[in-house]
């Protein structure tokens, strides 16, 4: 488990039980949203888990839509650039003998709708893939994120053809 305590600082544990790690990566949470502290705090996290000798999946990495929106077809123009950055790094790692095998984005919507606050509170079964306490949507890649699909796609598609 990777906690971070400041960026480019972690604390990594570990069990020897443990067949990969998990590396979490919420840009909202570091001091400054932008592309360099991505690379460099992903950089200096994989630098130390290097060490341990596991595969590394970035889990949950993820960021809301522009302007807090929830409903599909509203703008997603930070989220694409921070996920054209990860997908980049986890193409390239591909290319080399990176521990980063793996990554999971935070949280497929699908063609699902957001419910309003009072619905979601009232009937714990209608979420997206938000947690609860969260509004429903502000995480969710929807099919209709057209360019966020796209970038998925463009950087499986370079993996395969490898």
């Amino acid at each position: 488990m990777v906690r971070r305590q400041s960026a480019g600082q972690n604390l990594v544990r570990r069990t020897e039980l443990q067949r990969h790690i998990l590396l979490l990566v919420w840009p909202t949470f570091l001091s400054s949203c932008n592309s360099h502290s991505w690379n460099e705090f992903i950089s200096v996290a994989g630098t130390q888990l290097t060490q341990k000798a596991k595969p590394i999946i970035l889990e949950e990495f993820g960021l809301e839509r522009d302007s807090a929106a929830t409903a599909p077809f509203t703008g997603v123009k930070s989220r694409d650039t921070y996920f054209g950055t990860i997908m980049k790094i986890f193409a390239d790692s591909s290319l080399t003998n990176s521990p980063l095998a793996g990554v999971n984005v935070w949280a497929y919507g699908g063609h699902g709708v957001p419910d309003s606050w009072e619905n979601v509170m009232n009937n714990p079964g209608s979420f997206l893939g938000d947690p609860f306490g969260e509004p429903q949507g502000l995480n969710s890649v929807y099919i209709s994120d057209t360019s966020t699909m796209n970038i998925l796609h463009q950087t499986l598609n370079r993996i395969k053809s490898k």
